[in-house]
């Protein structure tokens, strides 16, 4: 059986992290944070989180909590982070119409060893963006890496 508790905080105890929720008005527990493989989420304050027995010896273990919905339908993912009042500042939203969409309140940065490669019918078929970057360079000269304020029509 599951208790329900309110998120107090987080204390990272060597490689995992422990929670402190409050159960009762008053008292405190204090939980490993089980999440799924890869996932590396913490709750926000006031946050609901889901207790459960952990073994015999009375400890408990946080599964789950409660978050409100970011309006999935059936077939649907959709990651968002918050920031520490649990405003949402980033979705990526992975819909059942087959469409990726990424919302954010910040930069969007990609780092990789490998190659980065764009493909659609946009494009007229695959472009790499080292490609695309020296006909850029080639038309406008020389480019910053920053692209914030890089204007551009289409003709």
């Amino acid at each position: 059986m599951g208790i329900i508790g309110r998120f107090l905080k987080i204390v990272k105890e060597d490689k995992f992290n422990v929670v402190t929720a409050e159960t009762r008005k008053g008292f405190d527990e204090e939980a490993l944070l089980y999440a799924n493989a890869g996932d590396d989420s913490v709750p926000c304050d006031n946050d609901r989180l889901i207790l459960i027995k952990a073994g015999n010896t009375g400890e408990r273990a946080a599964v789950g909590s409660l978050n409100e919905s970011q309006g999935a339908k059936p077939g649907e993912k959709i990651l968002f982070s918050r920031d520490k009042d649990g405003k949402v500042v980033a979705t990526i939203k992975m819909l059942n119409s087959g469409n990726i969409e990424i919302e954010l309140k910040g930069d969007y940065k990609i780092k990789t060893e490998g190659n980065i490669e764009l493909n659609g019918s946009d494009f007229g078929g695959l472009i790499k963006i080292e490609e695309l970057k020296m006909q850029l360079q080639k038309k406008y000269g020389n480019i910053k890496r920053d692209f914030r304020n890089f204007k551009s029509s289409y003709s």
